[in-house]
C-alpha cells in the first residue's frame, strides 16, 4: 500500500515537471518569434518610434492600439508637411503704396510712392500678358497656387486704392491684397468702412497693417501686442472674418514683433526687403517695391 502511494506521488511530480517544461518551451517559443519579427523589421510602429519600447515585447491588444495612435500621429504630422509644401513656392508679391496721378517737387516721398493710374494699368496688363495669375494670401494657405502666381499688396489703406487701383482690378478680374491701418479708417485719404467691405466682397483680401502704423521694433513688447492685436480685432470685426496676414509698418521689425504676430494667428507676414518670397519663413516675405517709375519686367520671371 505505501509502495502504491509513493508511486502515485512520483507520477504526479513526473507530470508536474512536464507541465512546467512545457510551459517554459511556450514562452520560449514566444519570444523567439516576437524578436523574429523584430530583427525582420515588422516591428510595430509606435514602438519602432518609441525608444521606450524597443526593449519590451508589448501584447497584441497593446501594439494594436500603439499602431492605430502612431497613423494618427503619421497622418497629422503628414497633413503639417503637404501644408507646408503648398507654401513653398516661390511667388513674387509686388508693394504698392499710392496708386494716382501725383507729382509734387516739395512731396518727394509722396511723389516717390505714387504709381500713375495709367502706369498701373500697363503693368497689370503686362503681368496678364505675362501668363501670371494674381493670387491673395488666403489661396496660398488653401493652397490655390497656379503655376505662374503673383501677389499684389497695397500699403496702407488709401482712398485712392478704391478709387483708382480698385476699377482696374475689377475690370481684369485680378485679385490683391489691401493692407489697413484700423485708427485710419474712415479718415481724410484713407478707406471708409463701407468701401473695405466692397473690395472685401469683390475678392480684394484685407490685411492688417496695425492700429497706427507705429515702429513696432521701437516701442514696447505691451504696445506691441496692440498694436498688433487690437487692429486684427477691429478689422475682423468689420469684416466677420479671419485675417490671413499681416504687414510690418515701414518694413521694422525684430524677433519679439514676429512672436508676437504670429501668436495672434496670422499665417503670413510681409516686410519691405527686396526679392522673390519662397515662403519657407512665412513671417519674413520679401516683396518687390513698386513706385513711381518702376518698371516691373524683370520682376516677372
Amino acid at each position: 500500500m505505501k509502495m502504491h502511494r509513493r508511486k502515485n506521488k512520483f507520477f504526479w511530480y513526473i507530470v508536474l515537471a512536464l507541465f512546467v517544461l512545457v510551459s517554459v518551451f511556450i514562452v520560449q517559443y514566444r519570444l523567439t518569434i516576437a524578436r523574429g519579427q523584430i530583427s525582420n523589421g515588422n516591428q510595430p510602429i509606435a514602438e519602432a518610434n518609441n525608444p521606450e519600447t524597443n526593449s519590451n515585447i508589448a501584447t497584441n491588444n497593446i501594439a494594436k492600439e500603439s499602431v492605430t495612435t502612431s497613423l494618427e500621429v503619421v497622418n497629422y504630422n503628414s497633413n503639417k508637411d503637404s501644408t507646408a509644401n503648398k507654401t513653398t513656392s516661390k511667388i513674387p508679391i509686388l508693394m504698392y503704396h499710392h496708386i494716382r496721378n501725383y507729382i509734387n517737387p516739395e512731396d518727394k516721398v509722396g511723389t516717390n510712392l505714387s504709381v500713375s493710374i495709367q502706369d498701373f494699368a500697363a503693368q497689370l496688363d503686362l503681368i496678364k500678358s505675362r501668363g501670371f495669375t494674381t493670387i491673395t494670401f488666403n489661396d496660398v494657405d488653401a493652397g490655390n497656387i497656379p503655376e505662374k502666381a503673383i501677389i499684389l499688396t497695397f500699403d496702407d489703406g488709401y482712398s485712392n486704392f478704391y478709387e483708382n487701383a480698385y476699377p482696374e482690378l475689377k475690370k481684369r478680374d485680378m485679385e490683391a491684397v489691401a493692407y489697413i491701418i484700423s485708427n485710419f479708417i474712415g479718415k481724410d485719404g484713407y478707406m471708409t468702412t463701407d468701401q473695405i467691405l466692397e473690395i472685401d466682397k469683390s475678392g480684394i483680401e484685407i490685411g492688417d497693417h496695425t492700429l497706427s502704423h507705429s515702429d513696432l521694433s521701437k516701442i514696447s513688447a505691451e504696445k506691441e501686442k496692440n498694436e498688433v492685436e487690437r487692429s486684427k480685432v477691429i478689422l475682423e470685426e468689420i469684416l466677420n472674418k479671419k485675417l490671413a496676414s499681416f504687414c510690418y509698418p515701414s518694413g521694422k521689425y525684430n524677433s519679439e514683433v514676429m512672436k508676437i504676430v504670429e501668436s495672434a494667428e496670422f499665417k503670413y507676414a510681409v516686410t519691405t526687403k527686396p526679392g522673390i518670397s519662397n515662403f519657407v519663413s512665412a513671417f519674413d516675405l520679401n516683396r518687390y517695391r513698386v513706385n513711381n517709375n518702376t518698371s516691373i519686367k524683370s520682376y516677372l520671371k
